[in-house]
């Protein structure tokens, strides 16, 4: 016990020693010279950086995307960003963005610690040998912004693998270096989530790395905000961000987590655009997740569209963040969701005798169009409760059902307010004990949909 905490003090004492030499002096930008027309680089300008794509100033405003690339354009993004696609497939979405007029982040495919071991020196090779042969098919495509090398390589590593994160980074940037010697007309970059720790040997080990980029699904730490100013000093980038995940949402006594309106969820993004991107000196641009559909916890969670292809009201937000105006159409918006009028919304339980139950929803449209409802109950996983990595199997659905517009206005509620309306909605009630929940679509006359879901508890 006594070597681990003098080892532990050791280790706490190189890393100040480590930050203390990192923060003499700002990250400086590499200067090149560039081989062809198509070239992207950072420059520093006083104390602000800016990313430069054939000469113009070039602020990102993308999604993780992998469909709609003309709405996208439409709502005023730039960019996308791939995730470790192969050389063929990133081709072809290559050409897409070109038509649409989008740049592209390519994700390189490379294996996360703790799936490959980085002291298995034949392993680390081979993969660098592989990337390097990715790199020379994509790297003159007009449309290519930036190589992203992995996704939150080390969220399996705890700080303590102080060897392990050396391996990795140091891999890492061996990786950056040969894309430099390779392509010098495009930066690297990789992706962290938003601790902060691992920051600390990036900024040590990865000189080759030009930007850092971040996964925000919340409000960025003091500690990340620390370790950027006085750790990494250079330009960033948010490669994700959006509502926070389902990892630091409230739960119920049951453990189910509580999901935000899609209402809620566009509030957040547009305040997260305006206080950790627009207008800082260090930031680069960002990626919104998810502009796509993903099973993750729930079917709604991180999508930006629904199952069926429908836009959510969160790409209203993001055509506000990236345009200073909102589209001609809004998509409804759902601003809570109650159960049997339950004074408790968060923890709501039913009896399993229960044949029916009632739910309010409070929404709006803001043009007033003919909505209609679609409504489902699922029956949750308790599984993934405790083990995230079940987070992406698909809940069975129990019933479902659809009130068009003439029912919906019978079910109307009274209300005081002039913007929100009050509607009723009679389930059928699960008659087997377990945990479920009610998700709520609501859409308009253009096929934009609002989305809501409660969790609810049947007990005998």
């Amino acid at each position: 016990m006594q070597l681990k905490n003098i080892l532990l003090l050791l280790l706490s004492c190189l890393t100040l020693l480590a930050l203390v030499l990192v923060v003499s002096s700002s990250r400086k930008p590499r200067l090149r010279k560039h081989l062809n027309f198509h070239y992207v680089e950072v420059r520093q300008e006083n104390a602000h950086y800016q990313l430069y794509r054939n000469g113009i100033p070039y602020f990102i405003k993308g999604a993780c995307v992998y469909k709609d690339f003309p709405l996208l354009k439409e709502s005023g993004g730039n960019s996308i960003r791939l995730y470790n696609v192969n050389p063929d497939s990133a081709l072809m979405i290559l050409d897409r963005a070109q038509k649409e007029g989008l740049t592209v982040t390519v994700g390189l495919n490379i294996t996360p610690a703790g799936t490959l071991d980085y002291s298995d020196e034949k392993a680390v090779a081979a993969q660098l040998k592989r990337i390097r042969q990715d790199v020379l098919k994509l790297k003159n495509h007009p449309a290519l912004l930036m190589w992203g090398i992995g996704n939150e390589l080390s969220f399996k590593l705890e700080f303590k693998h102080i060897t392990e994160h050396y391996r990795l980074w140091t891999a890492v940037n061996d990786i950056a270096k040969m894309i430099h010697e390779l392509d010098p007309d495009h930066p690297t970059t990789t992706m962290i989530s938003s601790d902060a720790k691992p920051l600390v040997l990036i900024s040590l080990l990865c000189d080759e790395i030009d930007i850092l980029s971040i996964n925000i699904f919340d409000k960025m730490s003091e500690v990340l905000k620390f370790t950027i100013d006085w750790a990494w000093r250079g330009p960033y980038m948010a490669s994700e961000y959006g509502p926070p995940g389902y990892w630091t949402a409230d739960h119920t006594d049951w453990y189910a987590k509580v999901e935000l309106t899609s209402y809620a969820k566009s509030q957040i993004i547009r305040k997260q655009y305006q206080e950790l991107f627009a207008n800082k000196s260090e930031c680069l641009g960002s990626y919104a997740f998810l502009w796509s559909q993903k099973q993750e916890y729930t079917t709604t969670w991180f999508s930006l569209f629904t199952q069926t292809g429908q836009p959510t009201e969160m790409i209203d937000a993001l055509q506000y963040n990236w345009m200073n105006e909102w589209p001609v159409n809004r998509a409804p918006s759902i601003a809570s969701l109650i159960i049997n009028r339950q004074k408790n919304s968060k923890n709501t339980y039913l009896q399993g005798t229960l044949k029916k139950f009632k739910a309010i929803i409070t929404a709006k449209d803001f043009e007033n169009d003919k909505l209609q409802l679609n409504w489902e109950v699922q029956k949750d996983n308790v599984e993934i409760y405790f083990d995230p990595t079940l987070a992406q199997n698909k809940p069975e659905i129990i019933v479902k059902g659809r009130l068009n517009y003439k029912t919906l206005q019978e079910n109307r509620l009274k209300t005081s307010s002039t913007t929100w309306q009050n509607y009723q909605l009679e389930v059928p009630s699960p008659s087997h004990e377990g945990p479920y929940r009610l998700f709520i679509y609501l859409t308009d006359e253009h096929n934009k949909v609002a989305t809501g879901n409660a969790a609810f508890y049947v007990t005998n």
